[in-house]
Order: C-alpha cells, then structure tokens, then sequence
C-alpha cells in the first residue's frame, strides 16, 4: 500500500506542476464540487470453518450501504485533442450499516481524504460537452467512528481497520459552456482495509457518487483568457 500510495502521492505532485507551468499556456481550469455517495463494503471470508480461531465467534456481517456527503476542489486541463486530464480533491463521508452475528448491530461512519485521477475522452453532445473517463483513486482516513466510538487505524491487532484505501474510478460527466457540469462516478476498492495483523477476512469499500459543480476559470490560452460565448 505505501508503494502505492507514493507512486499516486508523485502522480498528483505532477499534475500540479504539469498545471503550474502551464498556467497561462494551454487551456486549464478548476472550480468546486459537491454532492452524495451511496457507500458499501463487499465482504469475504477465507478462513475454512473447521480451523476457525474463533469458534464461538460468526463473522458473516451484512453491509447495507449509507448515503454521505462529499465536496471539494476539482481540476482540469486539456492534454491533447479531446483528451482531457481531472483531479479531484474531496473530503467524503463513508459508511454503512452493518448487521453481524458476533457483535451485533451497529453503524460505521470515516470520514477520507480521497484524490481521484482521471484520464477523460470529450463528446460534443448538444450545448455542452459529454466526458467519460477511468482512472485511479487514492483515499486517507481522517476520522472514523464504529459502534459509538472513535475508530483506530493503522496495520496493527489493536486497529480497526486500515487508514488508506485505493482503487479505480470510472467517471461520466456532463459538462456546459458555462462551467456546469454534473458527474456520476463509480468506485471501486481494490485494497482490504482489513489491518493485515487480523488475518482470515477482507472488506474492500465501494460507493457511487453524485455530484454537482462549477468551473470559475474555464480557459486559458496564451495569457489570454477566452470568455465563452452567452
């Protein structure tokens, strides 16, 4: 996982300075976002039964998903053609309902810092533009709360779960000329975020979001801003 994070940690370090020293040269924007994700967790247990540690205990909860809200900053630049680059940079709520036959029922809510980057294709679609695109997210979590009381992460036995997710994002948006723009994502964990020292199990999170936003600097091309067309 800390390869992983690194490696996404230097891609975003790149975006940036892709975006500082094009800042004035070639078409880039950034605006805001806001919206809700239905959340959830998919489960799986590979301990075999008979050598269960536990054999009292019935891991075999059920996730139901919970709506949470998310917002922050959003950027994007023109790569090449209708090839377009976007990074997002979000605080976004996580939870969900869990019913478990060990420690019964209970809500978990976490609060992440979740970059997502995405490589998007442009269609001309009516008074705006259509985008679809797929990419990588990198996800730390700030703040958890499990059974009425404040969560610990980290990679150890005394540690609920884990404080990074990552996975890939799938992204369709709609964009107008005037900055406006609506986006439906698809995210899929790939990290268990299981502590390792808690063997035998793993949960990966998921969620789909639904967000509004607004482009306030849209264009920028040679030191000259273009000022779309009312």
């Amino acid at each position: 996982m800390k390869i992983r994070q690194l490696y996404l940690i230097c891609l975003c370090a790149g975006i940036f300075s892709k975006a500082i020293s094009s800042y004035g040269q070639e078409r880039f924007s950034f605006g805001l976002t806001a919206g809700y994700g239905f959340t959830g967790e998919t489960s799986q247990t590979q301990i075999p039964p008979h050598i269960n540690p536990c054999p009292a205990c019935v891991w075999d909860p059920t996730f139901h998903g919970l709506a949470f809200p998310l917002g922050g900053m959003v950027t994007n630049w023109d790569i090449h053609g209708p090839i377009r680059l976007q990074a997002e940079f979000l605080l976004t709520g996580f939870g969900v309902r869990v019913i478990d036959q060990t420690y019964g029922n209970y809500k978990r809510g976490i609060i992440y810092f979740k970059v997502p980057i995405d490589v998007l294709y442009m269609l001309k679609a009516g008074p705006g533009n259509f985008q679809l695109g797929v990419g990588p997210y990198i996800a730390k979590a700030l703040y958890g709360v499990s059974r009425d009381a404040k969560m610990s992460f980290g990679n150890n036995t005394n540690n609920d779960m884990r404080g990074g997710d990552w996975g890939i994002d799938g992204r369709a948006e709609y964009i107008t000329q005037k900055g406006l723009f609506v986006s439906l994502d698809y995210d899929a964990g790939l990290e268990n975020v299981l502590p390792a020292a808690q063997p035998g199990n793993a949960i990966r999170n998921y969620d789909v979001d639904l967000s509004l936003g607004i482009f306030f600097i849209r264009r920028y091309h040679k030191g000259e801003v273009v000022i779309p067309d009312k």
